[in-house]
């Protein structure tokens, strides 16, 4: 049982979105599908960075705590239903910037040309399509 903890432990862990996970924090029956995380801290910048093209720019997300993430994968049936994940009590607290702030915007701004790089990115390296003329 510690064994599997420890590993999805480390697997979240990687994803940088909670912070300080435990083991104590994670219940799971592999077998039958279901894994329960409680009382999870969220990164908000992560959080916010994650959700950056959604949230008004005017928007700081300060603090997400979420009592009760459960993840229920129908192994029996994977290819004909979902995944479900459902969450219980998850509180969002932020803070509403005006327009005034420059530290705010200079932040905000950093965020747009990431995100506009990863977008950029994404588009060099899409699909390449090559036309073939004969000479």
């Amino acid at each position: 049982m510690g064994v599997r903890r420890r590993l999805l432990r480390e697997l979240l862990s990687s994803l940088k979105y909670i912070k300080n996970l435990t083991e104590q924090q994670i219940r799971t029956s592999l077998w039958r599908g279901e894994a329960t995380l409680s009382d999870l801290e969220l990164e908000p910048r992560k959080i916010q960075k994650l959700f950056f093209d959604s949230f008004p720019c005017g928007l700081e997300i300060l603090k997400v705590t979420i009592k009760e993430v459960t993840v229920r994968i129908p192994w029996r049936q994977i290819t004909t239903h979902s995944i479900l994940i459902m969450a219980q009590d998850v509180e969002v607290e932020a803070m509403v910037h005006c327009e005034d702030e420059a530290e705010w915007r200079a932040v905000v701004a950093q965020w747009q040309r990431d995100f506009l790089r990863s977008q950029q990115t994404r588009a060099d390296n899409g699909p390449v399509s090559a036309t073939l003329t004969a000479t």
